[in-house]
């Protein structure tokens, strides 16, 4: 054999044994570290991208209840700025273009009236400072509050009461000796309990000639008119 021929032969088998090895060595198996390695790899990321669709398929309900939730409305401010209802707006009606400096409640039912009264003579005299008194029974009654119960909530929305607690003509005799006389006196007690001879002429010696009484008869307030003290006649 000639020796191009030989060369020629000796070349051609070692680039051919080349090529076979890179092959080979392309199609061989990856070690087991590095799959071991390329799975975590993997796993990590479907558990990452698992985690993160959980997260967001939880905080859409959140924020869908959130934004359908309406806002809180803001409660209404009541007579004294404090949230009490509107109560006896008939009454206020009455006692508005009045100038009253003192006033007499008796019968106070749960407390609402009394703070009605004295929001509606205050803003009318706001220049006056209104003295309030109150006759009930409370609690040696059937009244609807205790006299503590009465006296903490009309405290607690800046009044100053003067209150007897006692029946309706021994508190008209108490507020006769104390107080005397006022401008108005408010009846929110039923009219069989003081439209009585004896209770008429206790409640005159509460009152002067301009004093103006009102009552509640059948819901509508009333005013009372026989309250003059009858003249005395002299001796012949």
């Amino acid at each position: 054999m000639p020796l191009r021929k030989l060369w020629n032969s000796i070349c051609g088998r070692t680039h051919g044994a080349t090529e076979n090895a890179a092959a080979a060595e392309s199609a061989a198996p990856m070690p087991r570290e590095t799959r071991q390695s390329g799975q975590a790899v993997s796993n990590t990321s479907k558990s990452a991208s698992a985690t993160a669709s959980k997260h967001s398929a939880a905080a859409k309900p959140v924020a869908s209840s959130v934004a359908a939730q309406p806002a809180a409305a803001k409660p209404a401010r009541g007579i004294l700025g404090f949230g009490s209802r509107n109560v006896e707006p008939a009454l206020c009606k009455l006692l508005k273009p009045l100038k009253i400096g003192s006033l007499l409640e008796v019968g106070v039912d749960d407390g609402a009236r009394a703070l009605a009264i004295v929001a509606t003579v205050q803003a009318s005299n706001p220049e006056t400072k209104l003295r309030y008194c109150a006759i009930d029974a409370f609690e040696m009654g059937e009244g609807p509050v205790t006299l503590m119960q009465f006296h903490q909530r009309v405290r607690g929305e800046g009044v100053s009461p003067q209150i007897f607690p006692d029946s309706i003509d021994n508190g008209l005799i108490r507020v006769c000796h104390t107080i005397g006389r006022v401008d108005v006196v408010v009846i929110g007690a039923a009219t069989d309990k003081w439209q009585n001879p004896n209770t008429i002429a206790m409640l005159r010696r509460v009152c002067h000639p301009e004093t103006i009484v009102f009552y509640s008869e059948n819901g509508k307030w009333e005013r009372f008119a026989d309250t003059t003290a009858p003249a005395i006649r002299k001796a012949a």
